[in-house]
């Protein structure tokens, strides 16, 4: 992904891949994209070296890296929507504590 090795986040910021949504119900019937809701989770793609900690030069260390599956907050404070990858997934600029959680896979 071009994306990803273009854009490098600083500080505490975490560029993520919106997983696609949902576009058919389970009995099949399509759902057009206005009507889609947007997915919670998502890959993050690059971390940041995480914020300074106050009155500090130290650094507070990033709970995520690359390749983690994170579940976002229903309403998040996106820093940037850059658009979307070669999939047609979002690809979002957001700050690490918009995410709740990280999805570890059993």
């Amino acid at each position: 992904m071009s994306t990803a090795k273009t854009i490098r986040p600083l500080n505490d910021f975490v560029l993520l891949r919106r997983q696609k949504s949902e576009s058919t119900t389970k009995g099949g019937l399509f759902i057009p994209d206005d009507r889609q809701i947007k997915s919670l989770f998502g890959e993050v793609l690059a971390v940041g070296p995480g914020k300074y900690k106050k009155n500090s030069s130290e650094r507070v260390p990033m709970a995520l890296k690359p390749g983690d599956v994170v579940m976002l907050r229903g309403v998040t404070s996106v820093v940037g929507e850059i658009g979307d990858d070669d999939e047609g997934n979002d690809m979002l600029m957001i700050r690490e504590e918009d995410i709740d959680g990280i999805v570890d896979e059993p």
